[in-house]
């Protein structure tokens, strides 16, 4: 990691840590398509096209879906537009919040949130067909459009939910498992 000669932290420094408290919080987790967390949250941080960006994406899951949390980010001495845009990307489950009430608080969050997510949606988006079960597939790809198209300001909201799903790229329209 490097520091700049004059004591001014550069940002490619805490880009490199946040590389590193990932792989620690991700330590040994798979996600629901059976890969490391690791690599999501790699692909989410390599996505970013400045080093706030990529600070932001190796971090994006670390609060939501492990033991850290933003205090502990906070006492490592992340910058604090880094931490605002973690904090406004972490969807608060256990206070209750829907998906269609974090991707809204998402939008109002600043740029760099919006971007972040976008960058995490397609990756999810482009991992979808991974996870086993066909239902969930199409529920899954549906709901990340219609948030990423949203956040991009290409469409409103509407529903997250849909009585007929759409039909995913490179997979068969047939739901039922069989």
């Amino acid at each position: 990691m490097t520091k700049t000669r004059d004591g001014i932290t550069h940002p490619q420094y805490w880009t490199d840590l946040a590389v590193l408290t990932a792989h620690r919080a991700f330590d040994g987790l798979i996600d629901r398509g059976g890969q490391p967390m690791i690599l999501h949250s790699l692909r989410v941080g390599l996505a970013g096209k400045t080093y706030d960006e990529m600070t932001v994406g190796f971090l994006h899951d670390v609060i939501e879906d492990t033991h850290i949390t933003l205090e502990m980010l906070r006492g490592t001495g992340y910058p604090e537009h880094v931490l605002s845009a973690v904090d406004a990307i972490s969807r608060r489950k256990n206070e209750g919040e829907t998906y269609r009430e974090f991707i809204q608080r998402v939008k109002t969050s600043g740029a760099l949130a919006v971007v972040v997510k976008i960058n995490d949606i397609n990756d999810n988006i482009g991992r979808v067909h991974e996870l086993p079960d066909p239902k969930e597939r199409l529920g899954l790809y549906d709901k990340w459009v219609i948030a990423r198209n949203f956040l991009k300001g290409e469409a409103p909201l509407g529903s997250l939910s849909h009585d007929r799903p759409r039909s995913v790229p490179g997979m068969r329209r047939d739901v039922s498992g069989g």
